[in-house]
């Protein structure tokens, strides 16, 4: 008798530490430097994937420091010209929607069409998920439109899987006014978590499994936290490509000199490297 509760016992112990792995198995973190890192033949049918744009999928054709290691020293260079010029303080959002509407954007890893045709043929949902704004911005008429314009160009699409759903997004405890449509999620700057749980509320559909690529760990851990309480297996995919940058700060601000002055922005350093020469003969 004493043999039989010391079996029950030990299967009991056996069956809570297993319910226990399989909760901390809900939930994966891992560095990824291409998308080819991954094994896609593994993922289940209710499953939804979903890419972070900026700096994951696309990143601007200029090696000038809008993104990578200089980020933080090209935004010092814009607040410096905003104390400098209080027009461009005061119509910032104008100036920085002829940037957002004039530069060129280009694929980061060519993988990425691979990978879509990949989930695409096994029909597996795909989006995207970018933290850009929504509805009209300086001279852009709609932003998530221009973002999914700026993707189609580049011959990314995520509309195959949901064509006809176009909804504006309700979080609760923020004023941002995230949107969905073509499929993909512009979240306006509110926690990615929230936005993806509202689309989830919204489409009445919540997924089993959801794998997830960004570059940014907050943005990572606020989905992984929603997926947690809302009993998602989360898969998170934090994306450290190396961009390659070449600061030249006597560029970057012939360029942003040239966008207060003549309202153009060069759409790739070549070419503002071609007048930055030019002028600099000139002068």
């Amino acid at each position: 008798m004493r043999f039989f509760k010391s079996i029950v016992i030990f299967l009991f112990c056996c069956f809570f530490l297993g319910c226990n792995m399989n909760q901390h198995k809900k939930a994966f973190l891992n560095k990824i430097t291409s998308f080819l890192e991954v094994d896609y033949n593994i993922l289940e049918n209710d499953t939804l994937v979903v890419f972070d744009v900026d700096d994951v999928l696309t990143v601007p054709n200029a090696t000038t420091g809008m993104y990578g290691e200089y980020k933080n020293k090209w935004g010092e260079i814009i607040n410096e010209y905003k104390r400098k010029s209080p027009d461009f303080s005061k119509n910032l959002e104008y100036y920085l929607s002829i940037l957002y509407s004039q530069q060129e954007e280009i694929i980061l890893d060519p993988s990425i069409y691979k990978v879509l045709h990949s989930l695409k043929l096994k029909n597996i949902p795909t989006i995207a998920c970018s933290s850009w704004k929504t509805g009209k911005f300086g001279i852009i008429e709609n932003m998530a439109e221009h973002r999914y314009k700026v993707l189609k160009d580049l011959n990314i699409m995520f509309d195959w899987s949901y064509y006809n759903i176009k909804l504006n997004l309700l979080v609760d405890g923020t004023d941002k006014k995230p949107a969905f449509s073509k499929g993909v999620i512009c979240t306006d700057g509110a926690n990615k978590g929230g936005v993806l749980l509202a689309f989830f509320n919204q489409i009445k559909y919540k997924p089993k499994n959801l794998i997830f690529f960004d570059d940014s760990l907050k943005n990572m851990n606020d989905v992984k936290n929603m997926c947690e309480k809302n009993n998602i297996n989360f898969i998170g995919y934090h994306y450290i490509k190396s961009i390659p940058s070449n600061w030249n700060e006597k560029l970057v601000r012939f360029k942003i000199e040239n966008l207060i002055k003549h309202n153009i922005w060069y759409k790739n350093d070549e070419i503002a490297l071609f007048h930055f020469k030019k002028n600099k003969n000139h002068n």
